[in-house]
């Protein structure tokens, strides 16, 4: 019933019965089980979805199509259109939907909080700690059908959290909260994520938007886009093991949370009101 991927990444799990979304369970926030122990738990007489009980690393992009005035496909790729990032062609796991939506796992700063939704976005839920979602493989109560794959990954994309963050709170300026949390302890699946594979996938994708490296024995340095060998300046380290240093304070730990790095550190006004007017520019002259 339940697909080994969630065991891979270490996914918290709980059994949800049969005509509810909800796993009804008391503090089921705080469930610590498992593969091993919802797999004996489901009982397909009583369940027939299993939930996934998302941390703050996590984050998941429901798309959601029940309602015809909240188009969550077209909501989408506004969104998308916004940040210059196909999100559903970036997300390298989707789990599509009996009912047509889908779930695109990413791996976010597990500091940055983002509203759970924006009315631009209206038919976007952004799922991330306090929330569960239906796992792959669980069956829907109101469509035949399951939820299946439509795509499957051993790693899951980092999303630029940053900028989703501001574009999602250029509607919501409420919501601009940031949540400090101790660095989670490794969970089955991690290994992959502290591997010279990893390390290099994660250096791959930044080189592609431009970052440079210089190899210094165990680790890698890099510097943002931009600065070149006669102002360089190191914004950070990248390594298997190492940590990545921004203004001197170490911000991550292993590739799980690299996705700050795309965003070049924490950058200030003046950086992101050029940055909002780049974007205007761009979809205007599209």
């Amino acid at each position: 019933m339940i697909p080994t991927f969630y065991k891979e990444i270490g996914a918290r799990l709980v059994c949800i019965k049969k005509g509810t979304k909800s796993p009804g369970v008391p503090a089921w926030t705080k469930i610590e089980d498992r593969y091993d122990c919802p797999s004996k738990k489901f009982d397909p007489n009583v369940h027939n979805k299993v939930g996934w009980i998302l941390d703050y690393t996590p984050l998941v992009i429901d798309i959601d199509t029940h309602d015809p005035s909240k188009d969550g496909y077209a909501a989408l790729q506004r969104l998308s259109d916004n940040l210059g990032v196909d999100l559903y062609e970036k997300a390298t796991v989707v789990v599509k939907s009996p009912s047509g939506g889908a779930h695109l796992y990413f791996w976010k700063d597990p500091e940055v909080k983002l509203p759970k939704s924006s009315k631009e976005y209206a038919g976007l839920d952004f799922l991330s700690s306090g929330s569960q979602v239906i796992i792959a493989g669980s069956r829907h109560d109101d469509h035949s059908g399951s939820y299946v794959f439509e795509r499957e990954s051993e790693f899951i994309a980092p999303v630029g959290v940053a900028a989703l963050h501001e574009a999602l709170s250029d509607k919501q300026t409420e919501t601009r909260v940031t949540t400090t949390v101790d660095p989670p302890e490794d969970r089955p699946g991690d290994e992959f994520n502290k591997s010279d594979r990893a390390l290099e996938h994660v250096k791959s994708h930044m080189s592609q938007e431009g970052y440079s490296f210089k190899h210094k024995g165990d680790h890698y340095e890099f510097t943002r886009p931009g600065k070149t060998d006669t102002n360089f300046a190191i914004s950070g380290t990248l390594g298997r093991k190492s940590k990545l240093r921004k203004f001197g304070k170490v911000v991550v730990r292993n590739k799980i949370k690299l996705d700050m790095i795309f965003q070049g550190g924490r950058r200030g006004k003046s950086y992101k009101k050029r940055e909002k007017k780049r974007r205007r520019e761009k979809i205007s002259n599209q």
